[in-house]
């Protein structure tokens, strides 16, 4: 069934970015992430082969923009593909406590771009599902703490944006 999700959104993604200059967004969770005790950590390794997975999963795709929290996780996680398409990271900070601020924030970047391709962006298994919600209006499933695999398809459509959800990577 994974494979199968995930030939969904490979086959989709090429069709996403050639709608007439539209925007798709992708959005996933971060990778694993290092149970070091601090609120900033980095990403395992199997974290970081995650991030090759989102790299390949997406390599044939016209990726234009890349957004992130300020944690180390989530920039980590859009490193390989970020520096396979020569792209920078933008940050959108996370402050604690004011979550439906990064959320709006977020938002509004995607809206205000220009970007003529897939904006990715990688958050937090607690943001991952409002953002989805924030620019879709579809409810998706809450992302457990051990779910890392989850990538949301957004794509524009007569009625808003459709929402594809899949996985990608290695099983957890």
């Amino acid at each position: 069934m994974r494979a199968f999700c995930l030939i969904i959104v490979l086959i989709a993604l090429p069709f996403a970015t050639a709608v007439a200059e539209a925007t798709g967004v992708v959005i996933v969770r971060h990778a694993e992430k290092a149970d070091d005790g601090s609120r900033d950590p980095e990403l395992t390794r199997a974290g970081r082969q995650r991030a090759e997975s989102l790299a390949n999963a997406l390599g044939h795709a016209r990726v234009s923009e890349l957004i992130a929290s300020q944690y180390r996780r989530t920039r980590q996680t859009l490193a390989v593909l970020a520096r396979r398409r020569g792209l920078d990271v933008s940050v959108v900070p996370a402050e604690s406590g004011a979550i439906e601020d990064h959320i709006e924030a977020i938002v509004e970047k995607v809206k205000e771009s220009s970007a003529e391709g897939l904006i990715v962006i990688a958050g937090h298994s607690n943001t991952v599902p409002l953002i989805v919600e924030a620019l879709s209006g579809s409810v998706v499933s809450p992302i457990g703490e051990s779910d890392y695999d989850r990538l949301y398809l957004l794509v524009p459509s007569a009625s808003g944006m459709d929402v594809i959800e899949s996985r990608y990577g290695p099983s957890p």
